[in-house]
């Protein structure tokens, strides 16, 4: 039987290669992969899906009182404690997903394929994870401020004349896409690089210099991959909703939520698309790996180093 090599980290790809690259691995490594990234995800989503179910349980019920979105002592009516937790469940799933797929691209570049753990994977993850939750946190805050003083632009220009507003919301898209494609790479070249955050964003600006549309590209194709393939994760929810509607409808009845059934259906969910989303994770790093073969010329180098170090009578 003819076995075929293992994928190469370090080699660069073309933009259907990149996704070709991301499938093929995930083919060759589903076992381990797969067990190291359930293994390690499984408390984060699970939070994040608990979350979701009762911050969307507590805006059913408001809206059915009638009182979502209004004031209640200066401040909108929401499950403001649920949402808090929902918004950091998914922090936490974002820095330990992505930690998790970088971690173990680096360990299969760096110790073989086969020759690391999902423990070791864990103890590399512990190494950087508060540096990877610190860069999540800073890129918040910058987009943050960002955008204030964008719509504080914005509101200064609209005085003048509403005209303004139209092509001003236009540049603001485009800018904040033109921003956000480099910035995916944030977490890929944190883990594989171990730079700080300053240069960590200028490092992800210079590999995407001249591959930005290639960039955007896989993103974009690569997010209606994941997003088709995990809506069928979603069904069961949307055909839960669908009958709950139905019954409501027909018993002329306000619809009862059933929060075992929708936290079973939003498991279902969470589980099947974020599992999924982890090739998106993969499709990125391949992408980085190729970006960085292109800039650095990574493989030609170790290729002469390993020359260099191999004894001259070996040579002869």
């Amino acid at each position: 039987m003819i076995t075929k090599p293992d994928i190469v980290l370090d080699e660069q790809r073309n933009f259907s290669d990149v996704i070709n690259a991301c499938f093929a691995f995930v083919r060759q490594e589903f076992k381990p992969l797969f067990k190291t990234v359930a293994l390690y995800t499984f408390f984060p989503l699970l939070g994040l899906a608990v979350s979701l179910t009762f911050y969307f349980k507590g805006t059913f019920d408001l809206a059915m009182a009638g009182e979502i979105g209004q004031l209640n002592d200066g401040q909108i009516n929401l499950p403001w404690g649920w949402y808090a937790l929902l918004i950091l469940s998914a922090l936490v799933t974002q820095v330990v997903m992505s930690g998790v797929i970088y971690e173990y691209l680096l360990l299969y570049k760096t110790q073989g394929r086969g020759n690391f753990t999902p423990s070791d994977v864990a103890r590399k993850l512990m190494q950087d994870i508060w540096a990877l939750a610190g860069f999540s946190i800073l890129t918040f805050i910058l987009i943050a401020i960002s955008g204030a003083a964008i719509g504080l632009i914005g509101g200064l220009l609209f005085t003048i004349s509403p005209v303004f507003i139209i092509p001003f919301v236009i540049l603001f898209i485009v800018g904040m896409i033109f921003i956000m494609v480099p910035l995916s790479l944030l977490w890929v070249v944190k883990v594989f690089e171990d730079k700080g955050y300053g240069d960590t964003l200028t490092r992800c600006f210079k590999l995407t210099k001249n591959n930005w549309w290639k960039t955007f590209g896989l993103l974009f194709v690569m997010n209606i991959i994941i997003s088709t393939m995990g809506a069928i994760f979603q069904i069961p929810l949307y055909i839960y909703f669908f009958f709950m509607m139905i019954t409501g409808a027909q018993s002329g009845q306000m619809p009862q939520f059933n929060t075992s059934m929708m936290l079973v259906f939003s498991l279902i969910g969470i589980y099947g698309s974020m599992w999924l989303y982890s090739l998106f994770m993969l499709a990125i790093g391949f992408h980085y790996t190729s970006l960085k073969e292109e800039k650095d010329n990574d493989s030609i180098l170790n290729r002469i180093e390993k020359i260099s170090e191999t004894p001259v009578d070996e040579m002869a």
